[in-house]
């Protein structure tokens, strides 16, 4: 009877681990909500950039990075801190994809607040996931095929939403917008010089250009700091819009951000 027992344990213990999620992983909230349009429940999203926060400035946790090492694949862009995980990354069985095929725009990491981009993101993740896991690559397609007919939706109602601005610029922290603003013919003012606070002089000059062009928005970013800001809209006597790029609730912030821009910019 124990032998009985013992070998059921056993077989449900390896059907336990061979029924296992693998898990994939990724930097940004973002980029989780891609994978799981795709993949759905069939894997476990391991996301190394903790919600509110600066991607620029955190601490990874440790069960963060043990999933990292054992993930069956990370999907990489452009982001600082990401060439040092790679290379940690070069004695693991982890497969390094890299999720945008072509050069960032003058440096900006931020592809996933394109749309279009995101398209192509998106094609990456299917293909890569089907080439793993060949027995899922019918369901992968589907859930691609609708995904990218729900980008095309999300594009169209942002387009309906920015085309015909009298205004173009908005202003922000963090240089975080530079793709959305090219994609949709606006033009982001940063606060933010090279990744530090402004000083007098710069401060100064932006601030010339919000009063010059009169400037109607500040986006107040989270996880970045907040008194620059603040102090400004005093000064300037503008609104001050909380967004966070890096929301996990990509489509739906997307759309809330064009409607901000469009109901101060009109």
């Amino acid at each position: 009877m124990r032998g009985i027992l013992f070998f059921l344990n056993l077989t449900a213990l390896c059907f336990a681990l061979d029924s296992a999620k693998p898990i994939i992983s990724v930097s940004t909230p973002p980029q989780s909500y891609f994978v799981k349009k795709i993949a759905g429940e069939s894997v476990e999203v391991n996301v190394l950039i903790p919600p509110n926060t600066d991607e620029h400035n955190f601490d990874f946790k440790p069960q963060t990075m043990i999933n990292l090492e054992k993930s069956a694949v990370y999907f990489v862009g452009d982001l600082e801190f990401e060439s040092q995980l790679v290379q940690r990354l070069e004695s693991t069985k982890v497969k390094k994809v890299r999720l945008n095929a072509q050069d960032t725009l003058k440096g900006d990491p931020h592809t996933w607040l394109d749309p279009i981009l995101v398209k192509e993101q998106a094609k990456v993740i299917a293909q890569t996931l089907s080439e793993l896991y060949p027995q899922n690559r019918a369901f992968y397609e589907k859930n691609l095929a609708v995904f990218l007919g729900e980008i095309d939706i999300l594009d169209s109602q942002i387009r309906a939403l920015l085309s015909g601005l009298e205004s173009k610029k908005f202003i922000v922290y963090h240089p975080s917008w530079g793709h959305f603003a090219s994609r949709y013919n606006l033009e982001q003012v940063a606060i933010e010089v090279d990744g530090k606070e402004p000083k007098p002089r710069e401060l100064a000059a932006i601030t010339k250009t919000a009063k010059k062009e009169n400037i109607p928005i500040i986006f107040v970013q989270v996880g970045f700091p907040q008194v620059v800001v603040l102090n400004l809209v005093k000064e300037w006597r503008v609104e001050a819009v909380s967004i966070d790029y890096l929301s996990a609730n990509w489509a739906s912030d997307l759309l809330y951000t064009a409607q901000i821009l469009h109901n101060a910019l009109k």
